[in-house]
Order: structure tokens, then sequence, then C-alpha cells
């Protein structure tokens, strides 16, 4: 089901002038200024996205895509040079097709968290006119047709404007980040020894009550348990330390004394 928490209610009359003016566009329009129209429809039709959920010239890790959004692949021509999906264009050396089954090669194989999972992989062909849908099948390596629709007029607007929101909106869930963390234990591990060999000195109470009411807010600090609330205090003044070392590698010279500072001061944990 549609989620519109996720990509905000549709401005349908925006959308709608969208696709007028992509259906009234001369027939010499470039193929920029179709990708530039479908770009502002979809932006209508989901304003709560943002990049890289949505974008034009979009990085698939195999070429630039002309406009993606949500897991699904537009693949933009000029006007009038669509035709059919599966013919080479004058000078090309695959089908609108061909490159759209590329991207999405490309996408599957490496996904980011922002990529929705669901519903899979989603590709269309469009010169603004004729319009292709399809769904990808990552174990078959292919296109599965799913409709085709043509903007001539009011109710093919209409009809098309649905097509789009459901099509692209048919995705439930994100997939998550992975939770590894066993890289920042490992790294923290010196700092577990520091904090059980000095949690009886003055310095480190302090310190550890300064961090405490820092994060009491966000009610992330382990209540009534010592030895979890060491251990979280650890990995932060590690994070912490961390962040400032690679601060202190990515300034330039004139702020590498500043940096140093904090890096040997007496700031510690968060």
């Amino acid at each position: 089901m549609p989620d519109a928490q996720i990509t905000g209610e549709p401005r349908w009359d925006q959308a709608r002038d969208s696709l007028r003016r992509l259906r009234e566009m001369p027939a010499s329009v470039a193929e920029a200024e179709v990708e530039q129209r479908l770009y502002s429809t979809l932006e209508s039709l989901f304003p709560n996205l943002r990049y890289p959920e949505i974008a034009t010239q979009y990085n698939s890790g195999d070429g630039a895509i002309d406009v993606y959004c949500r897991n699904v692949v537009f693949e933009t021509k000029a006007l009038g040079k669509k035709d059919d999906a599966r013919v080479k264009p004058d000078g090309s050396i695959e089908t609108p097709e061909d490159q759209t089954l590329r991207y999405l090669n490309a996408l599957s194989s490496n996904p980011t968290i922002f990529d929705s999972v669901a519903d899979g992989w989603r590709g269309c062909v469009t010169d603004g006119r004729e319009w292709s849908f399809y769904h990808y099948d990552r174990e078959s390596n292919g296109l599965t047709p799913d409709d085709t629709l043509r903007l001539e007029n009011d109710a093919d607007s209409e009809a098309l404007l649905g097509k789009l929101y459901h099509f692209v909106n048919r995705t439930a869930k994100m997939s998550p980040p992975v939770d590894n963390t066993d890289w920042a234990d490992e790294l923290a591990q010196p700092f577990f020894d520091l904090a059980a060999r000095y949690e009886g000195t003055t310095e480190y109470k302090v310190k550890l009550d300064l961090w405490r009411g820092v994060l009491s807010g966000a009610f992330i600090t382990p209540q009534g348990d010592r030895n979890a609330e060491r251990h979280l205090f650890a990995r932060h003044t590690m994070l912490v330390l961390l962040a400032r070392a690679v601060a202190q590698t990515l300034m330039p010279p004139p702020y590498t004394s500043s940096i140093l500072r904090l890096l040997t001061g007496s700031q510690t944990g968060c």
C-alpha cells in the first residue's frame, strides 16, 4: 500500500500541470526537457522525497540514470524517439530496454539503505508521450512488461498519474542499515580497560556525570547497570576521539594546531 507518511500527500494539480506541459511540448523538444518534466511530475506526486530517493542523472554504478525514484529507473528519450523500447536508436549499441536493464542490474547488486525492497525493482522507458513500464527479475536477469500508456489528452494524463503514483509508491518498507558494531568494540577495548581501572577516581566520576547529564534527555543511558553505562561511555569516548583524529587529518595546516589541542586536551566522552 502507498505510504503517504514517507512520500507525502500528492500535489495533484501541480502534477497535472507538469504532464500538460509535457503533452504540449513541440515535436523538436530535446531529451533533457522530457527528463525535467518527468522529474517535476514525480516531485509533485511525492513531495516528501529527497535525494537520493529521487534524483536526475543518478549514478547507478554503471552509468547515469536519467530519473531515479524509489527503486524505479526512468529512461527518457527525446520526444518521438522512443518508438519501440526494444529497438536500438540510431548510433546506439543497446535498446532503451537494454539500458534500463543495465542500470537495474547495477543498482540491485549494490543497494543502499534508501533503496526500497518490499516489491523489488522496476523500470520505465518514455519519450513523454509513450510510456512502457516493466518489472525487474534479478534471478532471470530480465524485464517483464507491465503496462504501456500513451499521453495524448486529459483522460490519458489522469490514467498516467495514477499509474506513476502506484508504480513508484508500491513499496511498503525500507531496508534497514546493517547493524555491525564489532569494529567499534574492537577500537574501544583500550577505553574499556581504562574505564575499569579509573572508575573510582574523582576525575572519572565528574566526566561520567557530565556525560550522563548530556544524554539523559535522550533516554539512552543504561539505568541501574553500571557495567553497561561504563561500556557505553567508553565507546562514546572512543568515537569522539576518532572523529577528532579524522578532522585533524582532513584539516589544512592553519587549523591543525587547534585540532591537536582538542585531541590532547582534557575533554573526553560525549
